[in-house]
C-alpha cells in the first residue's frame, strides 16, 4: 500500500512534465599546469510519456546540444562551465539510450554525457594566459610547484539575484559571485597527486576540512550556496618527472629553433665551430 502510494505520489509530481530534470553531475579532473581542465557533465532526464520517448530516441544520433535543450525545454540542458571565460576545446555529446523504464509510470530514464578540455584563452603575440580566463589561474612560484586558483566566473550554474540599492523598484541584477547548487546538482573537482589544499571557502557539508591538508584527493558539492567562492591548491612535481619533462623538450625545443628565422644561420654556426674543433684536433695530432 505504501509503495503504490509513493509511485502514486511520483506519478503527480511527473504528469505536468514531459521532461523533468532528474540531475547534474559536473566533473572535473585531469588538471594541467597550464590551468586547463577534462571537464565530463552527466546531465540526466526524467521522459515522461511515449510520445516524449519516441522524440528522445529520434533524437539519439544528434549531438548538437542546442537542439537538445530546444527538445527538453530544460534550462539545465546546457555546458556548466562558461564559453565566454573559458576556451572550449574538443567537445562532445553523447546521449545515452533510455534505461530504467516503468510501464506503470509510463517513465524512462534518458543520460545526455558532455565532454571537452577548458583551457584559459591565451594572447596569440606573448601565449600568456589572459587574465580572469581558464578554470584556473596558475602561479609557478618555486620550482616544480604549481599554485592554483579556481575561477568562479568561469563556472555556468545558477546564480543569485540582487536588488540594485540605489533603486529599490528596479529590476533585481544577476550576482556572479553567489553560485546556487540545487539539491540534485553536483559540482566535483578531482584534484591531481601529491595536491595540497591551501584554502577552501565553504567546504561541502559531508567532510571536515582543516587547511592546509594533502588529506583530500576530491571535493563535491551540492545542494548549497557558494558566496564569493574560493579553491587554492597546490601540486608538487616528483623530480624524476620534471627531469624526464626536460630531456622529452629537447627535441622539441631544436625543432622550433631550426624552425625559426634564425634556424638556419643557428645551424650554420653549429657546423662551422663542430668542423673548426675537429680541424684543430687534426692538427694538434700532426704536430
Amino acid at each position: 500500500m505504501i509503495k503504490r502510494l509513493v509511485l502514486l505520489l511520483l506519478l503527480f509530481s511527473l504528469a505536468f512534465a514531459e521532461f523533468k530534470l532528474e540531475g547534474v553531475d559536473v566533473v572535473i579532473n585531469d588538471i594541467q599546469k597550464d590551468g586547463s581542465a577534462r571537464v565530463t557533465e552527466h546531465i540526466k532526464i526524467f521522459v515522461v510519456g511515449t510520445y516524449e520517448q519516441e522524440k528522445y530516441k529520434a533524437g539519439l544520433g544528434n549531438n548538437d546540444l542546442s537542439s537538445w535543450a530546444e527538445l527538453t525545454s530544460l534550462g539545465e540542458v546546457k555546458m556548466h562551465i562558461s564559453s565566454t571565460n573559458v576556451d572550449i576545446l574538443g567537445f562532445s555529446l553523447r546521449p545515452q539510450t533510455l534505461n530504467r523504464c516503468d510501464p506503470f509510470l509510463d517513465l524512462c530514464h534518458g543520460e545526455l554525457i558532455l565532454s571537452y578540455i577548458a583551457k584559459p584563452y591565451f594572447n596569440k603575440t606573448t601565449g600568456e594566459s589572459i587574465t580572469g580566463t581558464g578554470l584556473f589561474s596558475v602561479d609557478n612560484y618555486k620550482p616544480r610547484t604549481t599554485r592554483y586558483l579556481l575561477n568562479p566566473a568561469a563556472l555556468n550554474f545558477r546564480t543569485a539575484q540582487r536588488a540594485s540599492v540605489t533603486n529599490s523598484s528596479a529590476i533585481p541584477e544577476i550576482s556572479n559571485d553567489i553560485i546556487i547548487l540545487d539539491k540534485n546538482i553536483y559540482l566535483t573537482v578531482d584534484f591531481p597527486s601529491n595536491t595540497v589544499i591551501l584554502d577552501v571557502s565553504q567546504a561541502p557539508e559531508n567532510i571536515e576540512l582543516t587547511t592546509p591538508t594533502a588529506s583530500v584527493s576530491e571535493l563535491r558539492w551540492t545542494n548549497t550556496i557558494l558566496g564569493q567562492f574560493v579553491l587554492s591548491f597546490e601540486v608538487e612535481e616528483n623530480l624524476d618527472k620534471e627531469v624526464v619533462e626536460f630531456f622529452s623538450a629537447v627535441p622539441r625545443k631544436m625543432k622550433q629553433v631550426l624552425e625559426s628565422e634564425q634556424g638556419m644561420g643557428t645551424l650554420a654556426i653549429i657546423v662551422i665551430l663542430i668542423a673548426s674543433y675537429a680541424y684543430l684536433k687534426s692538427m694538434e695530432k700532426k704536430r
